[in-house]
């Protein structure tokens, strides 16, 4: 399945990368992740979760025992949003309320069409596409759902990487929720 092209945002060259970055993996998927927005890296190859982030990723669900060919990555915006640094270069921001409400529709679309088993929202900005407010650490603790599907939260990897790196406190727990939703994933659909 080959989901459609969201429109690129109105405004060129003002805020976003226009380059897409569509949903990537099984359209069957029993296990759905959803990031906060594509990097550089996923920008100029149009594929989620393949820069540093994705790296670490993949390394976490291989750790949780993830099937990948069972699973669906994508971000809760499919452009990325920068900004100029002080010294005139291009970074990543975080996307904006407005961004998320306007943009995520894509995912959105892209959720109900594969209709998962499983959704988790890896980060702050993925879970406010759900309407999940408030701390990562409580979110992790509580049960949340989409058209029915359940909707967990937990770390991006990003910020894993930032505030402890592979093998931290913080990466052990992203990696126990992901074999937790994974195997209730698996319970959900054989």
């Amino acid at each position: 399945m080959t989901p459609a092209k969201p429109a690129p945002p109105p405004t060129p060259d003002i805020g976003f990368d226009r380059r897409p970055v569509a949903p990537e993996g099984s359209s069957d998927a029993c296990l759905y992740l959803v990031g906060e927005a594509p990097g550089g890296k996923e920008a100029e190859l149009g594929r989620p979760f393949v820069g540093p982030a994705g790296e670490a990723l993949r390394d976490m669900m291989r750790e949780a025992g993830i099937d990948f060919s069972r699973v669906r990555l994508a971000n809760a915006i499919p452009f990325r949003p920068i900004e100029r640094s002080a010294r005139d270069r291009l970074r990543n921001r975080k996307p904006t309320q407005t961004e998320l409400r306007t943009y995520g529709q894509s995912v959105l679309s892209d959720i109900t069409e594969v209709k998962p088993a499983f959704i988790c929202a890896l980060g702050k900005s993925a879970a406010t596409l759900f309407g999940i407010a408030g701390q990562i650490d409580k979110a992790r603790k509580q049960s949340f759902g989409f058209q029915g599907t359940p909707v967990r939260v937990t770390y991006h990897p990003s910020y894993v990487l930032r505030f402890g790196g592979k093998g931290s406190r913080l990466w052990r727990s992203a990696v126990r929720d992901l074999k937790r939703w994974w195997l209730q994933a698996q319970a959900a659909r054989p």
